[in-house]
């Protein structure tokens, strides 16, 4: 597809035109949005679609901003107005102070939309979600970020689904003290690290996902009551399912094939550590654990390890 960069001398800004005229990308700086009001401010300063309601979001959309010199692209924060980020390709953020390098960083944000979106080659993550609940990200690419390529950190009820999380130099979705999110249908692969890693959060509820050829786990679990469901885990340089240090934890219907060390290990650490852990109709050649107690009901695969 041909394109060329123009100057439009009405707006003062740089315009990608494609030979597709509903195709038109924007060259942008990075965007500071800090407040609700400061939404408002800029919005209007822009130009930029919407009311900041739920039938009527704020829309930014195709903009390419490169994140050299800056700590972000796109960096929201202490809102709760109603906002779409869509087809935007973001890059290029370097990592010395908050919030260190990242294509879009969420920090005490309700109500956002993640669309659409390439985040590549920031000097931390694709996508941060720091304190933030009720957003979704869906259809993005993060590929080669220099830490997670979608990071949620203190950040409950959340939908990553759709997304495509490729060759991060550790691990393509990676939770961390987070309650009640669901990641559906992502795609993580040829990460440093684990596909998805999560640790020290319950309630969430991780199912459809694909996670091959990364470099420790395709999926690491050490959390509580989290819900493993028809995941596709193969081909990984460690294990399919890896669950340390976990439990109430439910894993059926999974894949694990083809991975070096095992499909899915069981671990705890401690004797003082209660770990209840469930497989239902899980297809795998191998597994290893040193949970002792173990119920199997051949009839109906179901095999229960409790310790």
């Amino acid at each position: 597809m041909c394109a060329s960069i123009i100057y439009n001398s009405e707006s003062g800004k740089h315009l990608l035109t494609t030979n597709t005229l509903s195709s038109v990308m924007i060259i942008h700086e990075p965007i500071y949005i800090k407040s609700n009001d400061v939404f408002t401010d800029i919005v209007r300063t822009e130009g930029w679609a919407g009311r900041g309601t739920k039938d009527n979001p704020y829309i930014i959309e195709n903009l390419i901003i490169n994140g050299s010199g800056f700590t972000y692209c796109i960096w929201i924060e202490n809102t709760d107005v109603y906002f779409v980020i869509r087809n935007c390709k973001l890059f290029g953020a370097m990592d010395n102070k908050e919030p260190w390098g990242c294509s879009i960083y969420l920090k005490n944000v309700k109500n956002g939309i993640i669309l659409n979106n390439t985040c590549t080659e920031n000097e931390d993550d694709g996508i941060y979600l720091y304190q933030s609940s009720n957003n979704i990200l869906s259809n993005n690419t993060c590929t080669y970020n220099a830490n997670h390529n979608i990071a949620l950190l203190h950040a409950s009820n959340n939908i990553i689904t759709r997304n495509n999380c490729i060759g991060s130099k550790k691990c393509g979705i990676f939770i961390s003290g987070s309650d009640n999110n669901i990641l559906t249908n992502n795609t993580c692969v040829v990460n440093g690290r684990d596909g998805i890693h999560i640790v020290g959060s319950s309630n969430n509820v991780i199912t459809h996902n694909t996670c091959t050829k990364n470099n420790s786990e395709g999926i690491y679990s050490c959390s509580v009551n989290n819900v493993f469901a028809y995941n596709t885990c193969t081909s990984n340089i460690f294990e399919g399912i890896n669950v340390s240090d976990s439990t109430k934890i439910s894993l059926s219907n999974n894949i694990c094939r083809g991975n070096n060390d095992c499909d899915i290990y069981l671990y705890k650490s401690s004797r003082h550590i209660k770990t209840t852990i469930i497989l239902i109709n899980n297809i795998y050649s191998s597994l290893y654990t040193n949970i002792s107690n173990r119920i199997r009901r051949r009839s109906k695969m179901i095999e229960v390890y409790i310790n």
